[in-house]
């Protein structure tokens, strides 16, 4: 009688392993269904940064595919003339400007592509008084620049409201709203407004950076916004009028630089502080309205 005893106890002991063992597979594959965490920590999501960047003629700039274990293949999907590429890597890759003007540096990844909309602008030239000549030299017509922008005008504009914590779900949303042609002509198919809720008080660093497609910004009134972060609008090419509220007291570096189409600017007597660059190479800017005593960085 013992020996069953012992035989029984086992069997009722292998029982229990069993049940546990499938009991444990039930909860994995439950984790796995459901998108809890299992022991294996999941992949980290690939990114190029900065997904815009402006560069001088002549300098460079470094972009960093982080997160990235694969193979990657670097391009200039657009605008060769205007930039190089060094140094490639798995990781990063050196961007060199070489003429005044916009490219597309693209990186394949598998089948998944990556962008950064590069801006080269001219390397300001330095005057020495020594060699500044006696006389004027006779005046020539400077020729029209061609238009290098055009908004759909068929096109009605798409408006998204910014929460102050939102910025990256509508870069996503703006994606593929527009193209640079064959001749470096920038191309909007469809234009979108922001509108700043009227709850915000800090619009984030690089927030909007390289949005070509905005064409409208508009703050909710009245306005709790005090703080335009750098670069928050860098590149936004399709952008035409802006006027910044009061309650505004600082605009950071390089906020809205490279903003090629903005024609009329109105900063409120709010306004303390404006960061290096902030408006750099705005080049249609036609008119302007700034209070008396900001501090430029």
């Amino acid at each position: 009688m013992k020996s069953i005893s012992m035989r029984t106890d086992r069997k009722t002991t292998m029982g229990k392993v069993m049940v546990k063992k499938v009991a444990t597979v039930i909860a994995v594959a439950a984790m796995i269904i459901v998108g809890m965490p299992v022991s294996a920590s999941a992949a980290k999501k690939v990114t190029l940064t900065p997904k815009t960047v402006s560069v001088k003629v002549g300098k460079s700039k470094k972009l960093t595919l982080k997160n990235n274990t694969k193979k990657v293949t670097w391009t200039i999907a657009s605008g060769k003339k205007y930039v190089t590429l060094k140094n490639k890597k798995k990781k990063s890759v050196t961007v060199v400007g070489k003429k005044e003007g916009r490219a597309k540096v693209q990186a394949k990844v598998g089948k998944k592509k990556y962008t950064c909309i590069v801006t080269v602008m001219a390397e300001e030239a330095t005057t020495n008084p020594a060699d500044t000549p006696s006389e004027e030299p006779s005046a020539s017509p400077t020729p029209k620049p061609a238009e290098t922008l055009y908004v759909n005008p068929n096109a009605s504009p798409i408006t998204l409201e910014y929460n102050g914590s939102n910025a990256d779900e509508i870069r996503k949303e703006m994606e593929g709203s527009w193209e640079i042609d064959s001749n470096d002509k920038i191309i909007v198919n469809q234009p979108y407004h922001i509108k700043i809720l009227g709850n915000v008080t800090s619009i984030e660093k690089e927030a909007f950076s390289g949005c070509t497609s905005l064409t409208d910004i508009e703050f909710e009134l009245p306005s709790k916004v005090t703080d335009i972060g750098e670069r928050a609008f860098e590149s936004c090419e399709g952008l035409t009028n802006l006027v910044i509220p009061n309650g505004v007291t600082s605009i950071g570096r390089e906020a809205f630089q490279c903003c090629r189409g903005l024609k009329n600017l109105t900063i409120s007597d709010s306004v303390m502080s404006i960061g290096n660059w902030a408006f750099h190479s705005c080049t249609k800017l036609a008119s302007l309205t700034i209070p008396d005593d900001e501090n430029f960085g």
